[in-house]
């Protein structure tokens, strides 16, 4: 196995370099699931996959979501089981604001995904940002740590505006026990990279509607955007990598946001293979014999 594995940063990031289809596969899945919980997003230089190799590769890192599930978002995987990432699909050309994917639902928030880029007219556009937001938390006052776990934030289904809940403003990593704040897409328009509205901005696209504590007192979404501004600004929390084709990145979403730039218009149509996958501490209380099985396909060769 010819691999090189480097960090992108010491606090977020590892990029993996001279793979082969072969050495991917062959990797065991509990190192796949380290490294990706250690780091929250690993980068795959361009590498040459065809479906069933790409699908094994997903499930190194998690369990596939169920048909049941794409549902709830009205997407359709197809008979491969793959979602085909277009810009010529909903989300368009326009950027994307920092957000976490999925962070409304109660039982499967935050799922693992898994983005292989088939067609990249334009490397330079429509690249995902990487950003941690457990950093800055670690060095709030403990005062302030106190003051905002009185919080809660309310996020909506943007796709079904009538669903919507509660949860915590401090969040816990499941897997690490890190603790940041529970940020995801707010309707703002500030001067901060990733917050800034576009004339094409779509409101229903929300899903962080307020912040506010049982007693009460309401926090404001420009302390939110404050948050992000300063952890871009501390050293090594915020990465990015342009997308070429054959690059895959897969993210944890457990502690972090992404966002994506605006992509060029007129470049012909930019094209990801994209798998959702439950964490384990979500699959196994609910995939039962389909989780088992999913495991021991990733494990048969090592």
């Amino acid at each position: 196995m010819g691999i090189k594995i480097e960090e992108i940063t010491p606090v977020r990031g590892v990029h993996i370099k001279e793979a082969t289809s072969g050495d991917l596969i062959n990797i065991p899945r509990k190192f796949w699931q380290t490294l990706l919980y250690r780091h929250n997003v690993i980068v795959i230089d361009p590498v040459s996959l065809n479906k069933e190799q790409y699908i094994h590769l997903c499930c190194k890192f998690g369990c596939p979501w169920k048909e049941s599930l794409y549902d709830l978002h009205q997407e359709d995987i197809g008979h491969d089981g793959i979602i085909k990432w277009s810009d010529q699909g909903e989300l368009g050309k326009r950027s994307l604001p920092w957000h976490v994917d999925n962070s409304w639902h109660p039982r499967w928030r935050h799922p693992i995904r898994v983005l292989y880029a088939i067609s990249i007219p334009d490397s330079q556009s429509g690249v995902l940002h990487h950003l941690d937001l457990t950093t800055l938390y670690g060095r709030l006052p403990d005062s302030e740590k106190k003051w905002l776990s009185g919080f809660k934030v309310l996020i909506q289904n943007f796709k079904n505006q009538q669903i919507r809940h509660w949860y915590p403003l401090v969040q816990r990593n499941p897997v690490t026990g890190k603790k940041g704040l529970n940020i995801t897409a707010m309707d703002l328009d500030v001067n901060i990279f990733g917050l800034k509205k576009e004339p094409d901005y779509v409101s229903g696209n929300t899903f962080l509607l307020e912040v506010c504590s049982d007693q009460g007192e309401k926090l404001p979404l420009e302390y939110l955007a404050e948050y992000i501004q300063k952890s871009m600004e501390l050293r090594h929390c915020h990465f990015f990598r342009p997308w070429s084709p054959g690059m895959i990145q897969v993210i944890s979403n457990l502690d972090g946001v992404h966002t994506r730039t605006r992509i060029s218009d007129g470049l012909g149509e930019r094209l990801h293979w994209r798998k959702t996958m439950a964490h384990d501490f979500q699959a196994q209380q609910d995939f039962n014999g389909t989780y088992t099985e999913k495991i021991n396909e990733a494990e048969d060769v090592r």
